[in-house]
């Protein structure tokens, strides 16, 4: 089985939006970041089964990002896949010299992101799902109490 925490980096919010409610529909779970700073930060916390990368953002690009986290040696073992609407041969080619474990362009298929992910660090439904003989009924009930704790006024 594999791991299912992901990181997704980049500057398009629309874009986070979308594989973030993909991934999260899917059992990963996903943390969102609009740049490399931010990402870079985020792995003092967290350490990601894979990174979804976009390689045009300010700042640092995805290569160098990409390029970065290979060169060390407590984070080259995260996977690491381009989302880029950068097309080109010679893009895919300098997205795997930099150390990609896969590459993938804008716009993409649903389907084909959620193979290329299984194939990387497997599905997040074979760890989340619980075996038939560990499944016990459980009741979903929201009480008031349970809404103030969640989001401090009891409204939804």
């Amino acid at each position: 089985m594999g791991g299912n925490s992901i990181f997704v980096v980049d500057d398009e919010p629309d874009v986070l939006e979308l594989v973030k409610d993909l991934l999260t529909i899917n059992r990963y779970r996903v943390w969102t970041f609009t740049s490399a700073k931010d990402m870079i930060a985020g792995l003092r916390e967290i350490r990601p089964d894979l990174i979804v990368l976009d390689i045009m953002m300010p700042e640092m690009n995805g290569y160098e990002l990409c390029k970065f986290i290979k060169g060390n040696d407590k984070l080259k073992g995260i996977k690491i896949c381009f989302l880029s609407a950068k097309s080109a041969p010679e893009d895919i080619q300098k997205g795997k010299e930099m150390g990609a474990d896969e590459y993938m362009t804008k716009p993409f298929e649903n389907r084909n992101m959620l193979a290329k992910i299984k194939a990387l660090i497997g599905s997040a439904w074979e760890e989340a799902a619980p075996k038939p003989r560990d499944a016990k009924p459980t009741a979903s009930v929201m009480t008031t109490s349970t809404l103030k704790k969640h989001n401090g006024n009891g409204m939804m």
